[in-house]
């Protein structure tokens, strides 16, 4: 029987990834949003929020939670 217990990530692996990526995201300068399958931002990087607030958007995640697709529409 093989151990399988090395391939499943635990919560602390999932935080430590969440910050990479949050960190790596907002190194960029370029605005970005993640969407889900059906359009709703799921995650902003850093510009994407300075260029919200710089627009007069205002709430205070920059959009996380709305659906993309349906206000540009």
């Amino acid at each position: 029987m093989t151990d399988s217990s090395s391939l499943c990530a635990s919560p602390a692996d999932d935080a430590a990834s969440a910050l990479i990526l949050g960190a790596t995201l907002d190194s960029l300068v370029t605005q970005i949003a993640i969407l889900d399958a059906q359009g709703v931002i799921i995650a902003v990087n850093a510009a994407w929020g300075r260029f919200a607030q710089s627009n007069g958007f205002d709430s205070h995640n920059a959009g996380v939670g709305l659906n993309y697709l349906d206000v540009c529409a």
